[in-house]
């Protein structure tokens, strides 16, 4: 009886498969195989020897190949890891005390001053410090630096070298104190290799001091953005950017931009540009350098400049204003003193004003009440303004109002004091001074010369309280009573 389908063998998709392949084997080796009888009549079947016909490389060729890659991997791997390491031990050694106290010491020798880092840290291209203070010597001209939030990227050669070296540091704030030095005169940078070597420093925030005391310094620098730049002839090429600077009591000027060198010791000025108000401008050019050999030189320029801002709004610019030229000043500055400071500046001006004189209320007065006396203005000015320790001076002075009054003479202010001191002569048009063609209204009055009659005052009292001999002088000579129905011409 025939065994049923389920008792029968049972072949998967995968058996059929192989069944099929295994069959066309079979197929191939009889169509290639051919019978050969032997001489002793046996008979054999000679299968015919098959070409390759693939191009691969034979096994033992792949073998070596993935033998290479794999020993080119581990190669790889170990120079990782041995690179890894390299970098970790160079980072330890750059942010190690060992290596703080080393940088301190270069550092220190390299500027001759005593040094102070806080929170010096080298990461992965980059360094930064919390803050940098060097005191120097008192034979220095420089005294102290401080610098807040350093921070720079740093090439990969830095950590193969004795520098620190890239593209630029920046410095969120820097204040410099500077006086003159005591005793031996030493330089501020000793020579020697510098530990850092960037292509700049910047500085967002710079102030410098110049005194004493710092509470009231002679020199002021602040609000300025600082940026040097090492030179490829030696030394450093600095710029200055927006700030104040303000020279004792004369006055505060808006700086613009700015430009020097710094080299061996010496600092060189190429240019200052200052700016005031909307027209005004003053400019400083370097003749000589400041050094600590003698006085430094600049020329010095003003154009459409305010004259109130000139002379200072705590000093003459209180008593005078206008809008002055002055095509050519001299500065003259010894680091090694103090109050060395000398300003001659020779000025013309328009549009000028004149207030805060007490001759001023004396003259309206006896004009029967003309208020263009009490603040003359409209004026053209000249003279030569004076700036030195003692106080500042205005010579050869000139004020002019056609037909209205005339103002020579000198004025000198003291610095220390306040004290107003010097004489004047003013001038009063003919008309208001003369009862007739031969008699003065005042007797205090000259007769009348190019037009004017003219009077000579001493000036006195203090900056904020000037104070003047006109009234006395008046006084002195009293006017003669005039008869009653005469009118007196002055009056209008």
């Amino acid at each position: 009886m025939p065994k049923k389908d389920s008792d029968q063998r049972s072949y998967s998709v995968d058996d059929m498969m192989e069944k099929l392949r295994e069959g066309d084997r079979e197929k191939r080796r009889v169509e290639e195989s051919e019978v050969v009888t032997r001489p002793d009549g046996s008979q054999v079947t000679r299968v015919r020897r098959r070409k390759r016909r693939s191009s691969q490389p034979v096994k033992t060729q792949q073998i070596r190949q993935r033998r290479y890659g794999i020993i080119a991997l581990i190669t790889v791997v170990v120079l990782l890891v041995v690179a890894g390491a390299f970098v970790l031990m160079l980072f330890a050694r750059f942010n190690s005390k060992g290596y703080r106290e080393e940088f301190k010491e270069r550092l220190a020798t390299t500027t001759g001053a005593k040094t102070g880092m806080t929170d010096l840290s080298v990461i992965p291209f980059k360094v930064q410090a919390k803050s940098l203070h060097l005191v120097w010597p008192s034979g220095s001209i420089t005294k102290t630096l401080k610098l807040s939030d350093l921070g720079g990227t740093l090439e990969p050669t830095s950590f193969l070298g004795s520098q620190l070296k890239g593209r630029e540091v920046s410095i969120a704030k820097g204040t410099m104190v500077l006086g003159p030095p005591r005793g031996t005169l030493v330089p501020s940078l000793p020579e020697g290799k510098f530990p850092v070597s960037f292509d700049a420093y910047r500085c967002s925030y710079f102030e410098v001091f110049y005194g004493e005391e710092v509470d009231s310094p002679a020199l002021h620098l602040r609000g300025t953005e600082l940026t040097l730049r090492p030179k490829e002839e030696g030394g450093l090429r600095f710029k200055i950017s927006g700030g104040y600077l303000a020279l004792g009591n004369w006055g505060e000027l808006n700086i613009e931009n700015g430009l020097g060198d710094l080299n061996e010791g010496r600092f060189t000025l190429i240019s200052l540009f200052t700016r005031q108000g909307e027209k005004g401008e003053a400019v400083f050019k370097g003749v000589k350098s400041i050094g600590p050999t003698g006085p430094a030189v600049f020329d010095v320029t003003f154009k459409k400049y305010s004259f109130a801002q000139l002379l200072g709004p705590k000093g003459l610019g209180r008593l005078l204003d206008g809008i002055v030229e002055v095509p050519a000043g001299s500065l003259s500055v010894d680091p090694r003193l103090i109050d060395s400071g000398q300003m001659k500046l020779q000025f013309t001006g328009k549009e000028a004003k004149v207030e805060g004189f007490r001759f001023l209320g004396g003259l309206s007065s006896i004009l029967h009440g003309k208020d263009y006396y009490l603040r003359p203005d409209g004026g053209q000015i000249e003279g030569l303004f004076t700036w030195d320790r003692d106080g500042m001076a205005l010579e050869e002075f000139r004020f002019e109002a056609k037909d209205q009054l005339i103002i020579e003479g000198k004025i000198f202010l003291s610095h220390e004091t306040g004290a107003l001191s010097g004489i004047l002569k003013i001038g009063v048009p003919e008309v208001f001074m003369m009862r007739s063609q031969t008699e003065l209204r005042y007797k205090s009055f000259s007769k009348p010369d190019l037009g004017y009659c003219w009077i000579e005052i001493d000036l006195g009292g203090t900056i904020s309280q000037p104070a003047d001999s006109f009234i006395n002088q008046l006084q002195a000579t009293p006017l003669p009573k005039l008869p009653a129905a005469e009118q007196d011409p002055g009056e209008e």
